[in-house]
């Protein structure tokens, strides 16, 4: 439990020197009369490429190359370098232009969405194996309609062994829809349990009114309602940690195409060309 936190200092300590040592890299490159701005926006270019390399590993690679925390830390570490190198690049001065604006907001929601992605890595893990095991994401679907249907059961199954109805009914008021689809996915990833707290008040109450083997069946319904909350929860959270990058990579690969705008014009105008 101690490592984790010195890791993380390091992490944070070798970002700054970095930076630094960056800054003066650059600034010793403008103190010899030459546009240091120049020599931050190649440094930029090449770390966004780089850093989009990195997303498609995963498609490029197909042997392992070491685990995907080690990668998820190279990542983070040349991205707080690409955000230091944009201030260098722009000198803290404001685009004069629609075409600059463009790239300076759009670089401003990367940087941001980059920053979400890397606060989601370190805060959904820890979360997803406060129930247990993760779930895979492909099987959650296959395991709640695997629920569903011993809910089913076990809902019409108690008409027959309680002779009680009182079951079957609140199944079919609540816990029929409960079950059908994936619920409350907002309040997981607030980590709000109201929902499920009502819903099991409910069975506990109905429990109240019925035989005690009318009671073994509301006790099984109420695991299997806990266990699809379970579920619920980690698609939630798997799927904001897997889709987060469809937001993100589509604004990269967009920065890429406008760089390469932004250099021919820069170079062009530079040249003296029309």
């Amino acid at each position: 439990m101690t490592r984790r936190p010195l890791v993380r200092g390091l992490e944070a300590v070798g970002v700054v020197v970095a930076a630094i040592l960056l800054g003066a890299a650059i600034d010793q490159y403008g103190q010899a009369l030459r546009d240091s701005r120049y020599l931050a926006g190649w440094i930029l270019a090449g770390g966004l490429v780089f850093l989009m390399a990195l997303e498609l590993r995963g498609q490029i690679l197909t042997v392992p190359a070491g685990p995907m925390s080690l990668w998820i830390r190279v990542h983070s570490f040349l991205g707080w370098l690409v955000i230091a190198t944009f201030v260098f690049h722009t000198e803290w001065r404001l685009p004069d232009s629609v075409f600059g604006w463009l790239l300076w907001a759009s670089f401003l929601v990367l940087a941001g969405s980059g920053a979400l992605g890397f606060l989601l890595a370190r805060w959904i893990p820890p979360r997803l194996t406060d129930g247990g095991e993760p779930v895979p994401f492909e099987e959650i679907p296959v395991i709640r309609a695997g629920l569903a249907r011993d809910a089913r059961a076990c809902a019409m199954g108690a008409v027959r062994d309680s002779c009680s109805s009182m079951i079957a009914a609140s199944y079919v008021k609540t816990l029929q829809a409960y079950f059908a689809r994936p619920r409350n996915l907002i309040c997981h990833l607030w980590g709000s349990s109201s929902r499920i707290d009502r819903l099991t008040a409910e069975l506990d109450a109905v429990a109240g009114y019925v035989d005690e083997v009318g009671r073994d069946r509301v006790a099984e319904l109420r695991r299997l309602v806990v266990l699809k909350d379970d579920l619920d929860r980690q698609l939630a959270l798997q799927g904001l940690l897997r889709g987060w990058p469809f937001v993100h990579l589509p604004i990269g690969y967009g920065i890429l195409l406008c760089s390469i705008m932004h250099v021919l014009m820069v170079y062009g105008y530079s040249s003296g060309a029309p």
